[in-house]
């Protein structure tokens, strides 16, 4: 059985297997540097348009990004719409333990189209 999944076949289709071996995993080395990363930061990013997908990864490096610069506050502008990227984005950030509070901006500087984020 594989989770819920199960099948039944004849001992005829069962075959032993060798032993599995360990596949090495390259490891991934970024070519961006600390003064890179800085000089090309911004505590404000507009994902307006985006398809979630694509607005949760770049939403991610981008935190990842503030947490390396040890940025502490950023503001994210998802726009109002029909609030499926703004509730989207907040699902997707709330388990993440690096993140202390999302908070909508204040009505006059964009109420709930910009979510302030601050990291731990």
């Amino acid at each position: 059985a594989v989770g819920s999944l199960t099948t039944k076949t004849s001992i005829d289709n069962i075959e032993k297997v060798g032993k599995q071996t360990e596949k090495k995993v390259k490891k991934y080395i970024s070519n961006r540097t600390y003064s890179d990363r800085q000089a090309n930061f911004s505590t404000d990013k507009d994902i307006r348009g985006m398809r979630t997908f694509d607005a949760l990864k770049e939403v991610d490096e981008w935190i990842d990004s503030a947490l390396i610069l040890g940025v502490s506050k950023l503001r994210l502008l998802h726009g109002k719409g029909n609030g499926i990227l703004k509730m989207e984005v907040r699902r997707h950030l709330k388990p993440n333990p690096a993140i202390l509070s999302i908070e909508y901006e204040r009505v006059d500087l964009g109420g709930e189209g910009i979510s302030i984020i601050e990291l731990r």
